[in-house]
């Protein structure tokens, strides 16, 4: 008897690299996965990455093992019910609601709501057109933490779509849009136990702070080696 197969969403990190897999409870659900990608980069408006969208993000059946698939599975059916932005004021939920997406609202003093309806944001933040002052936090990373970036920076990013390397004023500028200062470490695979140079899974790296007051916000392989950013708040901009 043949074994059923497994699907997954395949991304490549960038153009002409390998794809990456993450599993999918059905084809189905990797399918629909695909789609709400696809869409949300169409309401953006993000012309230049809906040219290369197939050959960036799509359906594939899973290569790794039955175990894997059961231990790292992601798309369920509960994900379609996930926010997929943020937003910390009415200004900022004016603009990520126009993408027709679930977003995960904040302010001082009340719990996050989690919504699809522009009217419900507008009554949670009431007439002021100002939230709370964000400053991005500290969130329990995954797993494994290869090439993962904290949700907060893609809402708040200021690298254009298709550079790969900031500008020092883009740089300086994120820095001010997450009210932080950000710390970046190079590293050699020689001083990291238990991760070959050519791996993809970092499970077994649990990164230290270089300091006292630092928490992760991004880690990343490079030509250079593994790069880590971390951030701290002590340092903030005073333009920020």
């Amino acid at each position: 008897m043949k074994p059923i197969p497994l699907w997954a969403v395949a991304m490549r990190p960038e153009g002409y690299s390998p794809f990456r897999q993450t599993p999918a409870a059905s084809k189905e659900i990797a399918e629909r996965a695909v789609e709400r990608y696809r869409k949300m980069h169409e309401k953006e408006g993000n012309n230049f990455f809906l040219e290369i969208f197939d050959d960036v993000i799509k359906v594939q059946k899973w290569h790794g093992s039955r175990k894997d698939h059961i231990k790292n599975l992601f798309y369920v059916e509960s994900w379609f019910s996930e926010p997929m932005y943020q937003c910390f004021d009415l200004k900022t939920a004016e603009r990520v609601f126009k993408f027709d997406e679930i977003v995960k609202c904040y302010k001082k003093g009340s719990a996050p709501l989690v919504t699809k309806s522009f009217d419900e944001a507008r009554q949670y933040y009431g007439s002021s057109m100002t939230g709370f002052k964000y400053q991005i936090q500290p969130i329990e990373p995954p797993e494994n933490i290869f090439n993962w970036f904290h949700p907060d920076i893609e809402l708040f990013d200021t690298l254009e779509e298709g550079a790969e390397a900031y500008t020092r004023e883009q740089w300086e500028q994120l820095q001010i849009n997450l009210k932080v200062k950000i710390e970046t470490q190079l590293l050699d695979y020689e001083d990291i136990p238990n991760v070959p140079e050519d791996a993809i899974d970092w499970s077994n790296w649990k990164p230290e702070p270089p300091k006292q007051g630092l928490f992760l916000i991004a880690a990343f392989d490079s030509e250079d080696g593994p790069v880590l950013w971390w951030a701290d708040t002590k340092a903030e901009s005073k333009e920020g």
